[in-house]
């Protein structure tokens, strides 16, 4: 009987892919001997069983007695509340075709013609002197590979058409983490015809699919066109692959990748790539070495490097200590319930979100919050992937559905509403500015990043009559702009890059342009290394 291994986890099937497994009728009845559980997912390509479960204790301590008794290897996790996260894996682990298309991606990556990697190149198509809109495709003579594919938030510039990105000659994407401006547009390969997979973190590919259905819902409702329909990003799921911190992937017959802790937002990741025998490529994504109340930092111990591709977003910026942050956000919200009045967190609905509830419980402020926009389902999401947090988040939260939640979220006493959007480009906030714009007790606070455009960054350069989603609005009440980030500052980027061994070239990109030319002759200067800012479309020959 053949063996093949299929997939990053290399298990082994013999021969059909029901060959050795009892029925699912006969194993879900032995299961049920051992303990109770809310869901099983039944994934035939890997031959195992995905179990969410109350009792994991129970359960993993009987992973080798269900193996050996059923033939399906269990994956124990806890029951989660989000329809979001249990549709993803319903599409991962159950999808027509699955099984198919894995057992090509594994002939593909095992084909025995490999030739020797005889060059390697870099051409950057996005994200240089820019921030958002990364892609990067990586080709050698064997393989081409996608890293992050995403747009650019304020989504004035068009895309970028490069000849060389041909989708009949891509092997996969390798995405570093959720947020659109790195996965905004691999949705839309797909709607062109692109069967490959995508290697990512679960909780990366689950957020990602949450916010390009919003995107896709907003971009809707605006009349304009996104690229891609609800179908194609259930396409992209389906041809999603999940990888675990730390585990070496084979995706191409000549490239291995491993996915490593960013410390950005939940399941993100910089890539570490091995090309051919010898070369060694890392590319960080967006990274913060510092800890956060929800995340641990991020664990780049990198070996010897030939080639760098790192970010620049804060490469000029000192941002000031987590604990300074939260104390500076809890004696706000103080302030603004000792005045009587509502304190409105407008942030991004991912990772930013989950900190300031993190910081909330920590700091045993007695109010209600309440949750409204995407961060509701967002929450949701994190909680489901407790291993990718510090700690558990807690579920003592109010979800606002409804208008009337929204009356009760700003005239109940000693509460606090933590909404969307980040840089007030739209979402729920809007009601709440509606409503509370000229209440001089409450307070506005923007706790992240605010882009060149956005009617944040308007605030944020002292213009408080600004214009969101085609509403004007003249704000009496509290403003304050908060530096939280998930990204390394001037220090950190330094301290990162000393800590780094080898002479590597480097790339410098996710950086608005003067600050990312700078760092990257400050690089070539005090490290002696060959360092490059690149423009889009600019290319490069490794080897």
């Amino acid at each position: 009987m053949t063996k093949e291994f299929i997939g990053p986890a290399k298990l082994e099937l013999r021969g059909e892919k029901k060959l050795n497994r009892e029925p699912k009728e006969e194993a879900k009845s032995f299961l049920k001997e051992i303990g109770s559980f809310k869901k099983i997912y039944w994934d035939e390509a890997y031959g195992k069983i995905i179990l969410e479960t109350k009792r994991t204790g129970t359960f993993r301590n009987n992973k080798k007695q269900i193996f050996e008794k059923t033939g399906w290897k269990p994956e124990i996790k806890r029951p989660t509340s989000s329809g979001m996260v249990e549709k993803t894996r319903k599409l991962m682990h159950e999808a027509d075709g699955r099984h198919k298309f894995l057992k090509k991606i594994s002939r593909d990556i095992r084909k025995t013609n490999q030739n020797e990697v005889r060059w390697i190149r870099l051409s950057f198509q996005g994200g240089c002197r820019e921030v958002g809109r990364n892609l990067i495709l990586l080709q050698t003579n064997n393989s081409r590979i996608l890293l992050d594919h995403g747009i650019r938030m304020e989504d004035k510039i068009p895309p970028i058409r490069a000849p060389e990105l041909d989708l009949d000659e891509l092997d996969c994407v390798l995405l570093t983490h959720s947020h659109l401006d790195h996965s905004g547009k691999i949705a839309s390969l797909y709607k062109q015809g692109f069967k490959g997979p995508v290697y990512a973190t679960e909780p990366t590919i689950t957020l990602s699919r949450l916010l390009k259905k919003d995107a896709y819902k907003i971009a809707k409702s605006q009349d304009r066109k996104i690229g891609y329909s609800h179908s194609d990003i259930d396409e992209t799921i389906k041809h999603s692959i999940p990888v675990d911190y730390g585990e070496e992937v084979d995706v191409t017959n000549d490239v291995t990748a491993t996915f490593l802790n960013a410390g950005h937002l939940p399941g993100s990741a910089g890539i570490y790539l091995k090309i051919g025998d010898n070369h060694k490529l890392f590319y960080t994504g967006d990274f913060d070495t510092r800890n956060s109340k929800l995340l641990p930092p991020s664990e780049f111990e990198l070996k010897d490097l030939d080639t760098l591709i790192m970010e620049s977003t804060y490469a000029y910026e000192e941002i000031p200590s987590r604990k300074k942050g939260e104390k500076q956000l809890v004696n706000i919200i103080k302030e603004t319930l000792e005045r009587g009045g509502t304190p409105i967190i407008s942030t991004f609905a991912i990772g930013r979100a989950q900190e300031i509830l993190s910081i909330l419980e920590e700091f045993e402020i007695e109010l209600e919050v309440y949750l409204d926009g995407m961060i509701r389902e967002a929450t949701k999401i994190v909680s489901s992937y407790p291993s990718f947090l510090k700690k558990r988040l807690n579920q003592k939260i109010n979800h606002v559905y409804s208008q009337e939640d929204r009356e009760e979220a700003i005239t109940k006493s000693n509460s606090l509403v933590l909404t969307t959007s980040g840089m007030l480009t739209g979402g729920a906030v809007q009601y709440y500015l509606d409503k509370l714009e000229k209440d001089k007790n409450s307070s506005l606070i923007l706790p992240g990043y605010l882009a060149e455009g956005t009617p944040g960054r308007e605030l944020q350069e002292g213009n408080k009559q600004i214009e969101i989603a085609g509403n004007e609005l003249n704000l009496k009440l509290q403003t304050y702009i908060l530096r939280f980030s998930g990204h390394s500052d001037h220090s950190d980027l330094w301290n990162f890059l000393h800590n780094i061994k080898g002479n590597p070239q480097c790339f410098v990109i996710h950086g608005e342009e003067s600050k990312s030319k700078d760092f990257s002759d400050s690089i070539k200067r005090k490290l002696n290394w060959n360092s490059n800012c690149p423009k889009n479309l600019d290319s490069f020959r490794l080897k």
